[in-house]
């Protein structure tokens, strides 16, 4: 997010993608997580907001207001999906966050299926993030071994 409110260029590259395959009907609903971070927006409702923009009923978005971190994220949104693991269960996010999206639902006992967010432009910031990732990935995966 950027300090005036508007989505950055992941953000929106996610709830694109995340639009696609709901408008594809690959999807029968959208979870959107999120909290407020440094800009004072909420990041769930942001994307909300995108979604129904781009003709997503709104009763077909769920939001999840606390999603502040990946584990948030993954605790919070199980609820949503039911009772039991469904295969259909898709996660998207930038390539270099999926191995940990999908870590961490695997410890919770899911086994989501990840799909990177397309690309609409070059984000200087992905030598970084990618970089931020790997020690972020061993904790996952080590937390997933030993609990």
């Amino acid at each position: 997010m950027h300090g005036n409110g508007a989505p950055s260029t992941s953000l929106r590259d996610r709830m694109d993608t995340a639009i696609g395959l709901y408008k594809d009907r690959l999807v029968k609903k959208i979870l959107v997580s999120g909290g407020v971070g440094d800009s004072g927006y909420n990041e769930a409702l942001v994307m909300r907001d995108m979604a129904v923009k781009a003709g997503i009923p709104e009763e077909d978005v769920i939001v999840d207001s606390n999603g502040v971190n990946t584990g948030a994220t993954v605790r919070d949104s199980i609820p949503f999906f039911g009772p039991e693991p469904h295969p259909r269960v898709l996660a998207v996010s930038q390539f270099y966050h999926l191995p940990r999206i999908k870590l961490a639902y695997q410890r919770a006992g899911w086994d989501v299926l990840t799909v990177p967010a397309g690309t609409s432009a070059l984000i200087r910031e992905t030598p970084y993030l990618v970089a931020r990732e790997i020690p972020a990935f061993w904790v996952y995966y080590l937390r997933a071994i030993f609990g």
